[in-house]
């Protein structure tokens, strides 16, 4: 069984792939609209604090996501 994580605990220049989103209808959404699915990969860029914004790279846009956001996407390291 895959080890989830979520992507608020992460360290810079990680690299991950999205398995599952974990908030309503509304935030499942939004995400999508941003790129942000099941089977993306995605680039931690930077983290600024312990419960501060993740900046990330995916499918090719510099996005910055809340703590409270980065929290719910579940994700799997890539090897």
């Amino acid at each position: 069984m895959t080890d989830l994580l979520s992507l608020d605990m992460l360290s810079d220049g990680e690299e991950v792939e999205v398995v599952k989103l974990a908030g309503g209808r509304g935030l499942v959404t939004r995400l999508a609209e941003m790129g942000i699915t099941p089977g993306t990969r995605v680039k931690i860029i930077r983290r600024i604090g312990s419960k501060g914004p993740v900046e990330i790279y995916v499918r090719g846009s510099t996005l910055a996501l809340g703590w409270g956001v980065a929290r719910r996407i579940m994700v799997k390291r890539v090897k």
